[in-house]
């Protein structure tokens, strides 16, 4: 019997190649995501700082341009911490897409992926079936009766038992 070949091969090998690429792109918005996440708290970390910084210098004497450039920082800092915090908020909702991507196209592999499979034992029931038949064949050929086969046509059988009985006396 011929070798299995699966007609849908092709299809297998793009669901595979975009279930790839969609593992790709998961990794990579969660590796964007773990650093947005530290970006923000290292922002939030030097805000809460410069808040401290800011409020034991207005306990003392403090010249006016200093106030005002460390209130321009904070500022800065708490502008960079808003815009960190929606770019983060966006990229968890692309996340969850790409999540749903990825079921989507792996389940679209899993379904070629079992066609596969119950195309296959398919092709084995029908190689086994045709191995059956084909030893059943040899075997019929082989359980013959001499009679039918051949060698014995024409001989005179009727001397056979009586030189068994010779033997069995």
């Amino acid at each position: 019997m011929q070798r299995f070949r699966f007609s849908l091969d092709r299809l297998l090998w793009y669901r595979c190649l975009q279930e790839r690429l969609a593992q790709q792109a998961l990794a990579a918005t969660r590796k964007e995501e773990r650093q947005l996440a530290g970006e923000l708290d290292r922002v939030s970390t030097l805000a809460s700082c410069g808040t401290a910084e800011l409020r034991s210098a207005l306990m003392r004497p403090t010249p006016g341009a200093d106030l005002i450039l460390r209130t321009r920082f904070l500022a800065s800092l708490e502008h960079r911490r808003a815009t960190l915090s929606e770019h983060r908020l966006a990229t968890m909702r692309t996340l969850g897409q790409r999540r749903a991507a990825l079921i989507e196209r792996r389940r679209a592999r899993e379904v070629v992926e079992q066609l596969r499979h119950h195309a296959l034992v398919e092709h084995r029931r029908a190689c086994e079936r045709e191995e059956r038949l084909a030893l059943d064949e040899v075997a019929g050929l082989r359980h013959v009766p001499r009679d039918a086969e051949g060698p014995m046509l024409g001989r005179d059988h009727s001397s056979i038992p009586a030189a068994l009985g010779s033997f069995v006396s």
